[in-house]
């Protein structure tokens, strides 16, 4: 029998959220269930509202239905080849990330969170609205 390493077909999800007055996340694109161990592929779409006031870094978290964190990644956009201070206004960028699933990662569902913070000093930019995270959806981690 042979097995083909086929990606999971990812669902792109509508976001409009504006974090700290500068930059915008539009959508998000993942697929909606994984299994443990995997690498989840997540892409994201911002859009510069302002032209950014730094170099802002990218965290992606996986919560269990208590709000636990379970899985995490921070990275600069881009994997550091678009940082956030180059952007212009009104510039579109596509920004891809892979969030390492534990092998130890109980079935069942999850929820995918995603924001922006300053690396100098780890402070969280607010989103529009309240808050300063937004969620994108859950993910079933299949058996």
């Amino acid at each position: 029998r042979v097995s083909y390493g086929l990606p999971r077909p990812a669902e792109s999800v509508a976001v409009e959220r504006v974090f700290g007055g500068e930059i915008a996340l539009q959508k998000a694109a993942f697929p909606r269930s994984a299994r443990a161990g995997e690498i989840l592929p997540v892409t994201l779409t911002w859009r510069a509202v302002a032209p950014p006031a730094a170099d802002y870094r990218v965290f992606l978290q996986l919560l269990a239905a208590d709000g636990g964190l379970v899985a995490q990644r921070d990275a600069p956009p881009g994997g550091g080849y678009r940082p956030s201070g180059t952007w212009r206004a009104g510039q579109t960028i596509a920004d891809r990330h892979g969030l390492p699933l534990p092998d130890s990662l109980a079935p069942g569902r999850y929820r995918l969170i995603a924001g922006l913070y300053n690396p100098a000093d780890g402070t969280r930019l607010p989103v529009a609205g309240g808050g300063d995270f937004v969620e994108l959806g859950t993910l079933t981690i299949d058996d």
